[in-house]
């Protein structure tokens, strides 16, 4: 098994380190500031540290990590070769006392200095991160010929959907609605639910358009006039046309003198026939 020394072997590696670390300079509001994209481990760490948050402070949370520990150089300052700084702080278990207290250096500027600034030189930093990011990414693929022709516009604009719907299953729905939002973008699924409530307020304003239609014309039609019932006319049977009406009481006498004269004819006949 062969045995090279670790010396040698630096030396010859020494152009490999740091391979794809691109730094931009720039200045913002008076402070001068050098930015590098960052190392896989360190984005790792960014999401680590986010982890817990929710809506805004996971947002202010993810880009200040970004900027901590991509900043090199504030004001002239080297920070390259940087990982801890020490600090006088007031011991907790000595009160009037100070001791010296060590932290990391992305630690060390979230706390002393990026917490200093506004939301807006926050946000702007970021972005110009991004930039940093982007070109990286460029440089990264000069000198380089690939045996495979380089994908194609739409190749690439799917790749970056899917790396994008990866990182979006780290993130709070909230925060992928406004990025979205500030990108002037929406995802399905709120497209739908918009579309579907549009849907839900055409129908329910047509519906209130015609019921107001059928009130005009009920408004507008006169109320029709009640029809008079039919009354019943009662006519004698076997009335001779031109007859007076009969009085039922005059009828009930003639009836009952009819029934005594015929009683009284009876009884004289029998008188008669004894006579005889």
């Amino acid at each position: 098994m062969g045995t090279i020394s670790a010396k040698k072997l630096n030396e010859a590696l020494s152009k490999a380190k740091n391979v794809g670390i691109v730094e931009e300079s720039f200045t913002i509001d008076g402070c001068d500031l050098v930015l590098r994209n960052l190392r896989p481990d360190e984005y790792a760490a960014v999401l680590q540290e986010c982890q817990g948050f929710e809506d805004i402070a996971y947002l202010n949370a993810y880009q200040k990590g970004h900027i901590a520990k991509a900043i090199v150089v504030v004001n002239g300052v080297d920070l390259h070769d940087t990982q801890l700084v020490e600090v006088e702080e007031e011991d907790p278990k000595h009160p009037g006392q100070i001791k010296n207290v060590k932290l990391e250096l992305h630690a060390y500027l979230l706390k002393f200095v990026i917490s200093t600034w506004s939301q807006e030189v926050v946000r702007s930093v970021y972005l110009k991160f991004g930039d940093v990011v982007a070109l990286a990414e460029r440089k990264a693929k000069d000198g380089i010929t690939f045996i495979v022709p380089e994908e194609t516009d739409e190749e690439k604009y799917r790749r970056l959907l899917l790396e994008a719907q990866a990182c979006q299953d780290d993130i709070p729905d909230t925060l992928v609605d406004k990025i979205l939002d500030d990108l002037g973008l929406m995802r399905k699924s709120t497209a739908e639910e918009v579309k579907a409530a549009m849907e839900a307020a055409d129908q329910l304003a047509r519906e209130q358009a015609e019921k107001e239609q059928q009130i005009k014309q009920s408004q507008e039609q006169p109320s029709p006039e009640p029809i008079p019932e039919p009354q019943e006319v009662r006519q004698p049977l076997n009335k001779a046309p031109g007859t007076p009406p009969v009085d039922p009481h005059q009828t009930l006498q003639q009836v009952i003198a009819a029934r005594q004269a015929s009683s009284q004819a009876v009884h004289q006949e029998g008188s008669t026939r004894k006579i005889w």
